[in-house]
């Protein structure tokens, strides 16, 4: 029997006259092979895409058991300096998590800058761009931002901020010192102005409660 002679460019249509003057066997014999080859396929596409999950998965369980950390990591630095401070650690570690995402900013990244605390005088600073609200629009700023050695030392100096004000109103934030109900402490923070964003203690109290952060009050 002659064999066939593939050429290239063939059309659609001589391929099936081709296929219709096939022997049975031969027939047999393509269908067999076109079924391996689509279940190799297959195959091949849900190996792809298994891993493609496996390694989505990874990523977020890595993302997951990093905020996990910097959350108990930040959550024990407040509750160690509540007495210090008196300011509740579940607010605390709430403010760092909104002001520092969850420390993946830069400024927390790299200068430990946990609460976007700007810088004064002579203290050790970086300038980078920061988002504001102005009038009920958000707009970008160049601003100086305190630099820190570590995040404690941020807990630290957010808390005598806390307790101490700022030299136009050394009791500007005497509201959240000694407060033991969360919402009313995030809410004396939005009155005494710590945040541009109008919606500043209603993303503090969600964090708070899905985070569970009131385990870190005492």
């Amino acid at each position: 029997m002659a064999k066939w002679k593939w050429r290239r460019h063939v059309s659609p249509i001589k391929i099936w006259h081709r296929y219709q003057r096939m022997s049975r066997k031969r027939k047999r014999y393509l269908q067999l092979y076109l079924g391996a080859l689509i279940v190799v396929l297959g195959l091949l596409i849900g190996l792809k895409t298994i891993a493609t999950n496996n390694q989505a998965d990874a990523n977020n369980d890595e993302s997951l058991s990093s905020e996990e950390q910097f959350i108990e990591t930040i959550g024990q630095f407040a509750h160690e300096n509540y007495q210090q401070s008196h300011v509740l650690p579940s607010v605390v570690t709430a403010q760092a998590i909104l002001e520092s995402d969850f420390g993946r900013s830069e400024l927390s990244a790299n200068y430990h800058n946990l609460f976007g605390r700007k810088a004064y005088g002579n203290e050790p600073s970086v300038s980078l761009a920061t988002n504001e609200v102005v009038n009920g629009e958000t707009i970008t700023i160049s601003g100086r931002f305190k630099v820190y050695d570590d995040d404690q030392a941020a807990i630290i100096d957010h808390g005598k901020l806390m307790t101490e004000g700022v030299n136009w109103d050394p009791q500007l934030y005497h509201g959240v010192v000694g407060e033991k109900r969360y919402k009313k402490a995030t809410k004396a923070l939005q009155q005494a102005g710590y945040a541009t964003d109008p919606n500043y203690d209603d993303k503090l109290n969600d964090l708070i409660e899905t985070y569970d952060l009131q385990r870190f009050d005492p």
